[in-house]
């Protein structure tokens, strides 16, 4: 019976209304004291009713606001409390709702966790392979070298902004080809480019595939510049 409080409260209150209104002109009609007394009773059974409904749906109303807002900011860990000392259909409903926290809890921990994988497979690809590869990061602005890179031109330091290297002229052309891929065209491009850095002012021009690497919104958030070890394009045109 308690896990059902809801219903019998809503049959309470519709029982009670219902029967109040004929016991009403019962009792007005024959003026008794009995009719009055179970119109009162009637009225009483009703308004507990209503009363309780109303108390229950404004607390899981104000739990369950916390807990969408919890989940729309990315915190499973909080989860909605539980009533304590009432077993109705809200209740159970409660309880579903942090069997889901949980769900998506587990789920976010191994998306976390092959998203970890998958960004040190990446950087040790990136460190290890002896193909000579630029890593562009859109939002920190930044251009990384791997070693292989590094040892092309001949210097040390790994990471250069965005823009140092916009700022010198030799590179015009590969800066437009750039920002076209990550802003525009967003697909792959073979090109021969000409590449300076700010160190030495160390020029070179190279046969190169630019990668762009997009998230679910479309949005490049990482190029890969793939340097050809041979120095030759392998299909893609000429021409910057």
């Amino acid at each position: 019976m308690q896990k059902h409080l809801s219903k019998i409260a809503w049959t309470c209150l519709v029982l009670s209304f219902v029967l109040s209104m004929v016991y009403f002109w019962q009792a007005a009609a024959q003026t008794g004291a009995a009719g009055i007394i179970v119109v009162d009773v009637l009225f009483l059974a009703g308004m507990s009713a209503l009363a309780y409904l109303t108390f229950r749906v404004v607390v899981f109303r104000r739990r369950l606001t916390g807990f969408v807002r919890h989940l729309l900011a990315g915190n499973y860990d909080a989860g909605i409390r539980e009533t304590v000392g009432i077993n109705d259909e809200t209740t159970r409903l409660e309880k579903l709702l942090n069997n889901l926290a949980d769900q998506l809890r587990t789920y976010d921990k191994l998306f976390a966790e092959r998203v970890s994988m998958s960004h040190r497979a990446l950087e040790l690809l990136y460190r290890t392979t002896a193909q000579a590869v630029i890593m562009a990061d859109v939002e920190k602005r930044a251009f990384r070298f791997n070693p292989s890179a590094l040892a092309l031109y001949n210097v040390d330091q790994k990471s250069y902004s965005f823009d140092a290297i916009e700022k010198l002229p030799a590179n015009a052309a590969f800066v437009r080809q750039f920002h076209n891929t990550v802003a525009v065209d967003k697909v792959p491009v073979e090109r021969r480019i000409t590449l300076q850095i700010p160190v030495r002012n160390e020029q070179l021009t190279l046969d190169v595939k630019i990668v762009p690497l997009k998230d679910y919104d479309e949005r490049v958030q990482l190029v890969l510049i793939l340097i050809c070890a041979d120095g030759s394009s392998p299909t893609g045109p000429a021409g910057l």
